[in-house]
Formats: C-alpha cells, sequence, structure tokens
C-alpha cells in the first residue's frame, strides 16, 4: 500500500468516527428539534385506484392542537415515509443503478428507511378553517419529483 491509499484510509477513518461520535452525542440527525413557525401541521390521505394501481398522496392542512392530540394518542397514525415495505426499498434501490443496467445495492442496505416517519398524520381532521369555508384550499400537485417517489418531497 502506497503512502497515499494510507493518508486517504487515515481521512476516512477520521471522518467515520467524527460521524459516529457526533450521533452518540448529539443523537439521531432528524428535523424533531426545529420549530415550526406555521399555524398549521400536516394530515394526508392515500388513495388507491383498484384498476391500474395508481396511488395519489393528498396533504392538506390540519389544526395543531388536533394533530398533537391525535399523534400522542395513536402514535401510528405518523405516516411511514415507505408505506409498502421491501417493495418500496426494492424501487429505491433499481432507481439508485446507473442508467440501463441493473448493477444496483441490495435493498437491505436501505432497510433503515423503514423506520423513517414523515411526522403527518394519516387521515387526520381537516383544520376548522378550511372545513368551515372560511378561507379557500389552493389544490397543489407535484409530480413524482426528482426520486421517483410521491413522499420524498412531503
Amino acid at each position: 500500500m502506497d503512502v497515499y491509499s494510507i493518508i486517504a484510509l487515515i481521512i476516512y477513518c477520521l471522518f467515520l468516527s467524527l460521524s459516529i461520535l457526533s450521533v452518540v452525542f448529539f443523537g439521531e440527525g432528524n428535523l424533531d428539534r426545529y420549530e415550526i413557525t406555521g399555524p398549521f401541521e400536516v394530515g394526508h390521505k392515500d388513495l388507491f385506484t383498484l384498476a391500474n394501481g395508481f396511488e395519489l398522496s393528498c396533504y392538506y392542512p390540519m389544526d395543531r392542537e388536533v394533530f398533537k392530540d391525535t399523534i400522542s394518542n395513536e402514535p401510528d397514525r405518523n405516516s411511514y415515509m415507505f408505506r409498502h415495505g421491501y417493495k418500496s426499498r426494492f424501487g429505491l434501490a433499481k432507481a439508485t443503478a446507473p442508467y440501463e443496467t441493473d448493477d444496483y445495492k441490495h435493498p437491505w442496505f436501505f432497510k433503515y428507511l423503514d423506520t423513517c416517519r414523515m411526522n403527518t398524520c394519516q387521515d387526520g381532521k381537516l383544520a376548522e378553517v378550511y372545513y368551515s369555508g372560511e378561507k379557500k384550499l389552493l389544490p397543489i400537485v407535484f409530480s413524482h419529483g426528482l426520486c421517483g417517489t410521491r413522499t420524498t418531497y412531503s
């Protein structure tokens, strides 16, 4: 092994140890520590068509108090990012392959994503100001985006 390979290996090991230590001291890297400043939380519904297998996720504003009560009483209503388990991971693994090849990582490599939640309330109640008609909702339609998944940008 030449001296440059050893230097590169040492630098890699330093960055790896810093990453591991930061997780040990500061915890998992997620967005739970950030204070959300808007007036609403997010609820969503998943809609399916049996005829052709299409899925649609509809996201909408939800009152903060209702969201907190619902999530604290029913934690399973906090939606998973990958709702289809292995099938979702397999699709993600295939998407990481170079164009027109089947050279992708094993779906187990993405197993950690099975526990990622979106911090949205599945089948939550629409915010009262919109439900009563006091304010109007403006629908915004997103396509599947750059990653090919409907939950990535939620």
